[in-house]
């Protein structure tokens, strides 16, 4: 590589022969060639990635818009229905509420109309017990003006044949 020595030794060594030092300086040069071509590769290669990277993070960045931007909507819309949801459910339970007032009322009435129809069948039993005397007392007074009217048409009857006499 690059600190294998080679690099690092002058581009001519007085001590080698110069067809040698020209020969080793060819061969560096060659070598170096290879290497800057294979860093060419290697660059060109890890461009290539990078791009395709690049690409990928536009892409999954664009996406994450659009999902953050829908996740909001839908943040909405839930906060929106729990609010709906919180004035039903305020709503229901004020008509539980009217509800089991009106239940109280409808008991009340009901045992007030037991009560009524409690005293309304009193009072026709103590009507009828009532007409029942009443009928008889009345038959008591038919009876009675019939003596009545019998006595009398004695007394008459007496009361001419006394005077016949």
């Amino acid at each position: 590589g690059i600190c294998d020595g080679h690099a690092l030794r002058p581009a001519y060594d007085h001590s080698y022969p110069p067809a040698l030092a020209s020969q080793e300086s060819s061969h560096r040069v060659a070598e170096m060639k290879g290497k800057l071509e294979l860093l060419d590769e290697e660059l060109v290669r890890l461009r290539d990635t990078m791009d395709l990277k690049e690409a990928e993070l536009a892409r999954r960045r664009k996406d994450h818009v659009a999902v953050s931007a829908r996740r909001d909507h839908l943040q909405t819309q839930l906060n929106k229905f729990r609010s709906e949801l919180c004035q039903r459910n305020h709503k229901l339970d004020e008509r539980r509420a009217q509800s089991a007032h009106m239940q109280c009322i409808v008991q009340s009435i009901r045992l007030d109309m037991s009560n009524l129809t409690a005293r309304s069948e009193e009072a026709l039993d103590s009507r009828n017990r009532t007409g029942k005397i009443l009928l008889e007392r009345n038959d008591e007074v038919v009876v009675l003006h019939r003596k009545c009217n019998a006595y009398e048409e004695v007394l008459r009857m007496s009361a001419v044949t006394i005077l016949s006499r």
